[in-house]
């Protein structure tokens, strides 16, 4: 007998208690579908009222039982003294579909005279090798003599494994950009998981955002007094445009429309500061 896990709250449930007047209408409604199991049948004839109560043990009024059940919904009566237990073959169905199969014979029997560990569709087919044996699944290549382990299906695990790419300092930079990171901080962590062999504590790293999001939430929960603004990476040394400019169509002529954007790529500081650094040693 199959029943929902919320029967016992259901508000059918909870409404036949309430017009019956006793928490013990939840046992006697389930006496009613154990009884309907037991017969295999879920409509019943020649049904009165005092039957329902006999079959439910149903303690008090019998008529104040069936009223509560046909107003519940949880019995039909067509008036002609023909019962139904509503939606008792909905939830049984699978039960009810086994009786009958079961008036069928039930399941087909193997067939007579086979020898002990062995089965039909291996005495139809002798390149099978028969059940019993551990190589049961293993059949014989057509050219070859030497069985074949049939190839595994689906992936394995070591493919859906996704492959960590180190990333570099222009891309953390782009991506310490996005977050509003200040990129003396993103430059701290990328040499820190550098130097470890890009590993989180002692496993290989996964995903390095996050890694660097995390490094950043640290870092802010440390420097209370830092707040973001307009230019994230305000720390980095006055460079003249046109310099920069200058710098770019000789060493990145294809990127000359990005020289604009040098203070966001961490690579660039550092060797904008280099070549301007130098500029004013030979200046002066």
């Amino acid at each position: 007998m199959i029943i929902d896990p919320d029967f016992p709250d259901h508000w059918k449930t909870q409404l036949l208690v309430e017009l019956s007047g006793d928490e013990i209408a939840v046992r006697c409604l389930l006496r009613l579908w154990s009884f309907c199991q037991t017969r295999k049948r879920w409509v019943f004839t020649e049904m009165t009222p005092a039957k329902l109560k006999s079959i439910c043990k149903w303690p008090h009024d019998t008529e104040q039982w069936w009223n509560a059940m046909l107003e519940c919904g949880w019995v039909k009566f067509n008036g002609d003294k023909e019962l139904t237990v509503h939606e008792w073959e909905k939830y049984n169905h699978r039960l009810i579909h086994n009786w009958n199969v079961g008036k069928l014979g039930g399941r087909p029997s193997k067939p007579k005279g086979l020898p002990k560990g062995s089965d039909s569709k291996a005495s139809e087919n002798p390149r099978v090798i028969p059940r019993g044996n551990r190589l049961d699944r293993i059949r014989l290549d057509k050219n070859k003599s030497t069985p074949l382990v049939p190839p595994l299906r689906g992936k394995t695990r070591a493919s859906k494994r996704k492959i960590f790419k180190k990333p570099t300092l222009e891309e953390t930079g782009q991506f310490a950009n996005r977050i509003k990171m200040p990129l003396t901080v993103a430059r701290n962590a990328w040499d820190y998981y550098e130097s470890n062999g890009w590993k989180v504590g002692k496993n290989p790293m996964k995903d390095w955002n996050a890694a660097f999001r995390r490094w950043f939430n640290t870092w802010k929960e440390e420097h209370p007094e830092w707040k973001p603004t307009e230019t994230v990476f305000a720390d980095t040394l006055d460079i003249p445009d046109d310099f920069v400019q200058a710098h770019y169509k000789m060493n990145y002529p294809a990127k000359v429309n990005e020289w604009r954007d040098w203070q966001k790529f961490d690579y660039m500081i550092d060797e904008l500061t280099k070549a301007w650094n130098a500029s004013s040693r030979n200046t002066a």
